[in-house]
């Protein structure tokens, strides 16, 4: 699988190549935890892993809310990552 063909959404932290999404939830830095993984600090197991991605013109979103299409949630970091299997606080 190549890398573009994924996104990474996990709980290790703020690594190179990843935004953080909210407390203790980032998407991104997939080279930096291949790095992690292999030197035995990170668990993949502990990392939800999405083929493909959604991506919206600039304001699309927000009109797409405002119509109803979408609604905004408070969710937790556990919630987010709860079917990662990663330790949650």
């Amino acid at each position: 699988m190549l890398q573009e063909d994924f996104t990474v959404i996990h709980g290790y932290g703020e690594v190179e190549g990843s935004t953080k999404v909210c407390p203790g939830v980032y998407v991104g830095g997939s080279e930096e935890l291949m790095e992690e993984v292999r030197v035995n600090r990170f668990n993949p197991k502990h990392a939800l892993f999405i083929k493909g991605h959604s991506a919206w013109v600039p304001g699309q979103l927000s009109r797409e809310i405002a119509d109803g299409v979408w609604y905004i949630a408070a969710a937790s970091s556990d919630f987010i990552l709860r079917y990662a299997g990663a330790p949650v606080a």
